[in-house]
């Protein structure tokens, strides 16, 4: 049984198409959801002196079902095509799922 897990990407909003495009097109991504949050923290990739003030960063969070070796290839792919627009990820396993 192949191992499935969730890639969890915040994003800032300017390059959401661009992301969700990639995604729509990518053989490595099967189903993902997206939707608009607010992060805090310190370690916001896309702050600034603004949000700094306000404590949030408009983002866009996005999420992401697929096997490990497709996160693998996935995570790749977003390096070569995202680097430096402040994509911040997570892998977070899935212990069950499925349609119901």
């Amino acid at each position: 049984m192949t191992n499935t897990c969730i890639l969890t990407l915040i994003a800032p909003p300017e390059v959401e198409e661009k992301l969700l495009d990639h995604l729509l097109m990518s053989s490595a991504s099967q189903l993902f959801t997206s939707h608009p949050v607010a992060c805090h923290g310190t370690v916001v990739p896309h702050r600034n002196p603004q949000s700094q003030v306000l404590g949030r960063t408009a983002s866009v969070r996005v999420e992401v079902r697929l096997d490990d070796a497709a996160a693998d290839q996935l995570l790749q792919e977003l390096h070569a095509e995202f680097k430096g627009a402040g994509l911040y990820f997570w892998l977070s396993p899935v212990t069950a799922g499925g349609e119901i």
